[in-house]
């Protein structure tokens, strides 16, 4: 199996129709637009021009954030960004979560007697802009946004506000501490970040890990002008499964479909858990028609061997290219990025064309 080193710069193929996903990609962008208002009234409130500039940059930096989130969430809407949440309603009820606490600090707006209140409040603000599910969703998101969050450096912000916060407030222990913790969380969630690459469910890579552990074949395959093969793996029926074997027994379903494509591909491929009911699998040195052997392969196993009544339906989309040889190791990286990424959108709509039948159907170019 490849490595884990690397990170591929790629849109990788259309949303899937999950309103879900597109519905929190919204909350995002509104939790943001939430925390721009709250500054603002600070600004508003102040009457030293200092301060007033301090908290109008920090309404600066989340209006920036929160236009990223806006233009995600429109080319999710568009179907330009694949679904990659294995667990849409997890993530869904901590972001809710956080809304329902933006909208308690600004609430407390109203009852803030002092500059010291003030910073509690924006502290406050700025832990919940911390949250560890938003930054694993920021990042897993910076590959695909266009640059839109990765311009958006959440470092910088927080150093910003430490600044502000040791300009205008006396030192004390308690301020310090208070800092500090930001700048903690800021390390912690970067190092969550870095080490998000696994399913929890499965045990395969997610899609950060899918990333990092193909980019390193996918260029050795443009070294040696080699093949390689994509392909998406929709468990058409996942959702009506879970509703009829019910949560735990539909977790081990899912654990149970990973082992058997674990046993149906070979040592040399990876594979990965894109979203709730999407895999994905990649093949280093193949021919179209090895593919489609895999793919009939993988089918008939789960026909064969899975205990689950109703049986699960599989769409697969595929797609393979001959890599091309690059002319420098940059030139390499970039060469093999941009030719995952046009592969991931040809696998992708073959995928969709494979879902309109739904019967276990398999579209390979």
């Amino acid at each position: 199996m490849a490595g884990k080193n690397g990170s591929a710069a790629a849109t990788w193929g259309k949303a899937s129709g999950a309103g879900g996903f597109v519905d929190i990609l919204e909350l995002c962008a509104g939790l943001h637009d939430k925390a721009a208002k709250i500054y603002r009234k600070l600004a508003k409130a102040s009457e030293k021009l200092d301060l007033i500039s301090f908290w109008a940059e920090m309404a600066d930096d989340v209006e920036k954030l929160c236009a990223a989130w806006e233009r995600i969430h429109l080319r999710a809407e568009k179907g330009r960004i694949l679904d990659f949440l294995a667990q849409p309603h997890a993530v869904r009820k901590s972001l809710e979560e956080i809304d329902r606490e933006m909208d308690n600090l600004e609430a407390a707006l109203r009852g803030i007697q002092d500059l010291q209140e003030a910073f509690q409040l924006a502290y406050s603000l700025e832990f919940y802009l911390l949250s560890p599910t938003l930054e694993i969703l920021r990042s897993s998101l910076a590959d695909v946004s266009q640059k839109d969050l990765q311009s958006t450096n959440p470092a910088g912000h927080v150093q910003r506000f430490v600044s502000g916060f040791s300009r205008h407030m006396p030192p004390s222990f308690f301020h310090v501490a208070l800092t500090r913790s930001l700048q903690r969380m800021v390390r912690h969630n970067r190092f969550l970040s870095e080490q998000n690459t696994t399913d929890p469910l499965t045990g395969l890579f997610n899609q950060n890990g899918f990333r990092q552990a193909i980019l390193p074949t996918a260029m050795a395959a443009h070294r040696n002008d080699s093949t390689v093969g994509i392909m998406i793996i929709s468990v058409d029926n996942l959702h009506d499964l879970y509703a009829s074997l019910g949560c735990e027994e539909g977790d081990q379903l899912v654990k149970d479909l990973a082992e058997l494509l674990r046993e149906s591909v070979r040592l040399s491929d990876v594979l990965g858990r894109h979203s709730f009911s999407v895999f994905y699998a990649f093949f280093p040195k193949v021919k179209q028609q090895f593919l489609h052997i895999m793919a009939s392969r993988i089918i008939q196993n789960i026909e064969i061997r899975a205990p689950w009544v109703p049986r699960a339906t599989l769409s697969i989309g595929g797609s393979f290219a001959a890599f091309k040889m690059g002319t420098s190791y940059t030139t390499l990286q970039e060469e093999a990025e941009q030719a995952l990424e046009r592969l991931f959108e040809k696998a992708t709509d073959c995928l969709h064309r494979a879902q309109l039948s739904r019967t276990n159907r398999v579209v390979i170019e």
